[in-house]
């Protein structure tokens, strides 16, 4: 008897060996693939940085959030528990030949007031100025420490003839107070009170100009 040989088993041909639409199929899914995967180790990688510096940029924001606190709490207590200076004027002031004028430098802060000095300008003007030459060394002491609530006082006195009560009275000159008062507070920062003054003669009293009467 004669054997049949044996044929070689036929080699399977792949799924997608003779497909071209097949394999432009396959090509489209491991692209896809490919992308996903990319995006989620984007994806990984921003959780991963945001995971470890969330915590820190959060930490940063509230330090110096605090400090922003711990600043404007300081401030606010420097400010609540400083020497605030104010001046007093007498009213009622009746233009005599002998005029004799006290202001009272007083202190209504809470602490006291250090090194307190002042410059002032007393006197007569056919136009009323408002500017007083400040001169650092011409700067007098009135008193070293003006405690709280305490007072000084800034004396003045003037001669006048009688044609210059005249002219005052007629408004033709005017009569003037023109001073700055320095001092330290307790926090050792330099302050100031500008003041500007003239004397009104229907009020019979010194008021207060528009400009130059500042304090810090």
């Amino acid at each position: 008897m004669n054997k049949k040989k044996r044929q070689p088993p036929k080699k399977q041909s792949r799924k997608y060996e003779n497909d071209p639409s097949s394999i432009t199929a396959l090509v489209k899914e491991k692209s896809s693939n490919e992308e996903k995967n990319e995006i989620q180790n984007r994806f990984d990688n921003f959780l991963n940085y945001t995971t470890k510096w969330i915590p820190i940029a959060c930490g940063i924001a509230i330090v110096i959030f605090t400090a922003k606190i711990m600043c404007d709490s300081e401030k606010s207590m420097k400010i609540a528990n400083r020497a605030y200076i104010t001046i007093s004027v007498p009213q009622e002031i009746e233009i005599l030949s002998n005029l004799e004028i006290k202001i009272s430098v007083i202190n209504t802060g809470k602490t006291p007031a250090y090194n307190v000095g002042h410059i002032t300008n007393f006197g007569v003007q056919r136009i009323i100025s408002d500017t007083l030459k400040v001169v650092k060394e011409k700067f007098l002491r009135s008193t070293a420490i003006l405690g709280k609530d305490a007072r000084s006082f800034i004396h003045f006195k003037k001669t006048f003839s009688d044609i210059q009560i005249t002219e005052i009275l007629n408004k033709t000159i005017y009569l003037t107070i023109i001073g700055t008062i320095k001092y330290l507070d307790i926090f050792k920062r330099e302050q100031f009170l500008e003041f500007n003054l003239f004397y009104d003669v229907d009020r019979k009293a010194f008021v207060y100009r528009e400009k130059h009467n500042n304090a810090s």
